[in-house]
């Protein structure tokens, strides 16, 4: 199974001319979407897409904490994803784990896609200071299987 996570992410990333890193004899490996990193880690059928999204305010810490916990709270409003904390880059992260067993690439590459929609949503929404300001409207165009 090894062997398919690395063929889906070298065919996702060949396809759209994004670079990788291979870690850990394989089981992790960064695609680069320009300069930026995701990391893709794989244990035991399973894998963990994780991105940085942003760091934490220096004022109104308890505030966006909360309001993290609030969207993390049944993953509804993160279309299944969750908010997590790297303590090593100081750097709140987004993260999606699933099964790949009987993924296809086509698959694959629709979860990446989301997840990078999902992940371009809520780095603007920290970025515009709204993590609490949500809107009937304000959905997340996410297509294929959801993340």
């Amino acid at each position: 199974m090894l062997d398919k996570f690395i063929s889906l992410v070298e065919t996702f990333s060949n396809e759209n001319n994004m670079s990788i890193n291979r870690q850990h004899n394989d089981t992790v490996i960064v695609l680069y979407i320009e300069k930026f990193p995701l990391t893709i880690f794989y244990n035991n059928n399973f894998i963990t897409l994780q991105s940085g999204v942003a760091l934490v305010p220096e004022n109104g810490k308890e505030e966006f904490f909360k309001q993290l916990l609030i969207l993390n709270n049944g993953l509804l409003e993160t279309s299944g994803a969750s908010f997590g904390f790297d303590t090593e880059s100081d750097m709140v992260t987004l993260q999606f784990s699933c099964a790949i067993t009987h993924v296809t690439q086509e698959e694959f590459n629709a979860l990446l896609f989301n997840f990078i929609e999902v992940l371009a949503h809520f780095m603007q929404k920290i970025c515009y200071n709204d993590l609490n300001k949500t809107e009937e409207h304000d959905t997340i165009p996410v297509t294929g299987i959801r993340i």
